[in-house]
């Protein structure tokens, strides 16, 4: 880079021009030990990556203020519960989650609304720290509960069915 006019410089000094580092480093290459070779995995409890999956925690916070709970029961494990059963649903769909995916999920345990005592026992087990990462498999146990083809049903099918036989549901039946 050229100097200011005002800079004094000697006339008889040497101009400076690009000189290279000296050392040409060895070629590079994407060699990551965890990277995936070939198709993703599958099998069981590997469940189904949709879009956007985390846009279900934003739509679980939402409806934190609609649950309705009985003594015992945690937000935060239902809310867990209910995101792992709404993603299920969204992946179905091949889409990412939307709020009916997840009030489907919160219906189908009756968490919107008055429950059944029965259901209430029952959910208590079944939802009981799946909110905890410990408890991964107990989460991913709960969500396997709902068939596919229940999950497929609109929520005003969900809602009606559910008044009627909440069992036949959540395969109780």
């Amino acid at each position: 880079m050229a100097a200011p006019s005002y800079v004094p410089t000697s006339p008889t000094a040497k101009v400076r021009s690009y000189s290279g580092p000296g050392v040409v480093p060895d070629s590079w290459s994407a060699d990551r030990s965890a990277a995936v070779d070939g198709p993703q995995p599958r099998g069981g409890m590997y469940g189904s990556q949709g879009p956007d999956q985390g846009y279900a925690l934003k739509l679980a916070e939402a409806l934190r203020p609609k649950l309705v709970l009985t003594e015992g029961e945690s937000a935060d494990d239902v809310l867990a519960g209910a995101v792992q059963i709404g993603l299920k649903r969204a992946s179905l769909f091949t889409r990412g989650p939307v709020i009916h995916d997840l009030k489907i999920a919160l219906n189908l345990w009756g968490f919107l609304g008055d429950a059944p005592a029965e259901l209430v026992e029952l959910r208590k087990q079944h939802f009981d720290g799946v909110a905890n990462p410990h408890h991964w498999v107990h989460m991913r146990a709960l969500s396997a509960m709902i068939s596919d083809e229940v999950l497929r049903r609109t929520p005003a099918q969900i809602e009606s069915e559910h008044r009627s036989n909440w069992r036949s549901l959540l395969g109780l039946t």
